[in-house]
């Protein structure tokens, strides 16, 4: 019986032995042979241009490459012809697709799934047959359009817009609300106020303050793939606000406000011609107390820098300041593509 026990634990050795052995093998052929970047799509962003070309931008790959596409999905690579990478107008490479390239690789859209192959310009491969789907574009108008949020309908903070007195154990309590006034006159407006607590909007606002606190240190993949998610959350949200007339151009904020409170509010114009524009705008809620015979309460919402007044300092996280890094990347982009089409043209 003992000489069975102890072969058995001597083959629990063995067989951990050679795990190991296997694991220290995988480490060695890993490290010895360098790694190639293969069908994750989210080594991609893709921008669809007002003309209809496409610029892709590969990550983590710097220098001037080539690059094949095709719709096949098991192409044969000794069949495919490779064309030197383009530069955007910041030197990023990147592969450029023309609006006839792209309809001829798609049936005109009919199937807009399609596959790249990468070669750095020694040869080596980077990118064997990643899947790319032009449906997943970026469109350029929603960079542009992203680039003119929060500042499509004019206001400002206001201080002391309603003041409410109650008494609270034996002592008169006096809270001064503040809140937003519209500052333009040529309209019907309507609003929505959303508490940033839960859901959808704590992650709006997760991926705002993400950019805000990321965004000198994201390559341009990863700028467009968050830009891409704000612009779609955002846009998800603004179709479910119950709007509500505004009175005398002034939104004030709850009266259960709290200090470091957040909110978003929602903005809908509408114009003598029936036009809509509509808006958004972020506010952080500032409570100062004084104590004496009468404590007095004050609270306002406090509006954040705009983005032309980078570099981000990160002394008070506010929202504002993150839309205005969206659109400093969006108006990049937006340029960088439009620079393409350009040199493409030429050629």
């Amino acid at each position: 019986m003992m000489q069975k026990l102890i072969t058995r634990e001597a083959l629990q050795k063995t067989k951990h032995k050679k795990i190991g052995s296997i694991i220290t093998l995988i480490l060695l052929i890993a490290l010895l042979f360098p790694i190639k970047i293969f069908a994750a799509e989210n080594n991609t962003a893709i921008i669809h241009s007002e003309s209809g070309d496409y610029v892709v931008y590969v990550k983590d790959i710097k220098e001037k490459f080539k690059f094949a596409i095709t719709n096949m999905q098991n192409a044969d690579k000794m069949q495919l012809k490779y064309v030197t990478s383009s530069k955007d107008e910041q030197g990023e490479n990147v592969i450029f697709i023309s609006k006839e390239k792209y309809e001829s690789l798609t049936q005109k859209g009919a199937n807009t799934k399609s596959y790249i192959y990468v070669k750095d310009m020694n040869g080596e491969d980077k990118i064997e047959g990643q899947e790319i789907d032009f449906a997943n574009a970026v469109e350029q108008s929603q960079l542009q359009e992203t680039e003119t949020l929060t500042k499509r309908i004019a206001t400002k903070t206001a201080k002391n817009l309603k003041t409410i007195e109650k008494e609270e154990d034996g002592v008169k309590v006096t809270t001064t609300l503040g809140g937003l006034k519209i500052t333009e006159k040529d309209g019907k407006y309507e609003y929505s106020l959303n508490k940033v607590e839960e859901g959808e909007y704590k992650e709006l606002e997760n991926i705002a303050n993400n950019i805000n606190t990321n965004a000198d240190k994201m390559d341009t993949v990863e700028k467009i793939k968050t830009y891409k998610s704000f612009y779609n959350l955002y846009n998800n949200l603004l179709k479910i606000q119950n709007w509500r007339e505004v009175q005398d151009s002034q939104i004030i904020q709850p009266e259960d406000s709290n200090k470091g409170d957040t909110y978003i509010i929602f903005l809908n114009k509408i114009a003598e011609d029936g036009t809509q524009t509509q808006d958004v705008k972020f506010l952080t809620t500032n409570v100062t107390e004084k104590e004496g015979e009468t404590i007095e309460t004050s609270v306002e919402p406090i509006t954040v820098k705009e983005a032309k007044k980078l570099p981000i300092t990160g002394e008070s996280l506010a929202l504002f300041i993150v839309l205005a890094v969206i659109s400093i990347v969006a108006t990049i982009v937006y340029f960088r593509v439009k620079k393409l089409k350009n040199e493409n043209t030429k050629n």
